[in-house]
């Protein structure tokens, strides 16, 4: 079913991590979520699955560095495995499912390979690029819809002063075209995967690191979708802003952010 060697084993390293998830995830304790510089949260899931990811990474695959949210390695090779061990920690945190574990095989600073795991539904995202993309061994394609008029987009109002104003402009853009806008922050690397399965129409976010997205990046370029800056340039994994979507909106959705 998938194209590259080492996509099997990187499913079997993701899975294992999704059971380590969820034995937190039923049991989670006050004393397991702290605090981190940023006033993000971290739980004793997001170091447990880190370090499992790791260490399984660097086994299976010595040649590549591995780079994560929580713990950051300055190494760089021409390819890395750029993870988030939990992508929703606040969702997590609170008892909701909506979150999810991310490896992104990143060669040449290009995705190439990536893989969304939710536990704790049982859902797994899987994308090559050069092949297909799956949700659950079931091939996965973007939206056909040509038109702005109706779309169903992912607008999160974000943490910071910044990205409320720059997202609340594009906001007023969309409103003529009567566009279904969600705003809740969630999880950046699901909500991208569910515009590479076509329940959604794009994705667009002024900040965002390469751990949130670069699993998801693959995943959507794979399903034939579109990822590119708010000025249209290609996407750069380690620059921010992003927008998400199908070819055919691609071009009237970057009309509306390069000018906010």
């Amino acid at each position: 079913m998938y194209k590259r060697e080492e996509t099997e084993k990187i499913v079997e390293i993701i899975k294992q991590a999704g059971k380590i998830a969820m034995v937190y995830f039923t049991q989670l304790k006050d004393h397991h979520i702290s605090t981190k510089g940023d006033g993000s949260l971290l739980t004793i899931a997001d170091t447990e699955v880190d370090q499992y990811l790791r260490s399984s990474l660097e086994e299976a695959f010595p040649d590549y560095s591995v780079l994560s949210e929580e713990s950051k390695n300055e190494k760089t090779t021409e390819g890395v495995f750029i993870i988030d061990p939990i992508d929703g920690t606040g969702n997590f945190a609170s008892g909701s499912s909506n979150f999810a574990i991310s490896i992104g095989l990143v060669i040449n600073g290009k995705p190439e390979v990536g893989l969304v795991f939710a536990p704790a539904v049982n859902t797994l995202y899987v994308g090559e690029i050069n092949g297909h993309a799956f949700c659950n061994d079931q091939i996965i394609t973007v939206t056909n819809k040509d038109s702005l008029d109706n779309i169903k987009i992912f607008l999160h109002t974000g943490r910071s002063p910044e990205t409320l104003e720059r997202h609340s402009k594009i906001m007023a853009f969309l409103e003529p075209h009567n566009a279904i806008v969600e705003k809740d922050f969630s999880c950046a690397s699901l909500d991208l995967c569910k515009v590479a399965d076509g329940s959604y129409d794009a994705f667009v976010h002024r900040g965002l690191d390469a751990w949130d997205i670069a699993g998801a990046i693959a995943i959507l370029q794979s399903a034939g979708g579109t990822v590119s800056h708010f000025d249209g340039s290609e996407k750069d994994l380690f620059k921010k802003n992003i927008v998400g979507t199908s070819p055919l909106l691609k071009d009237q959705l970057i009309a509306i952010t390069k000018n906010c």
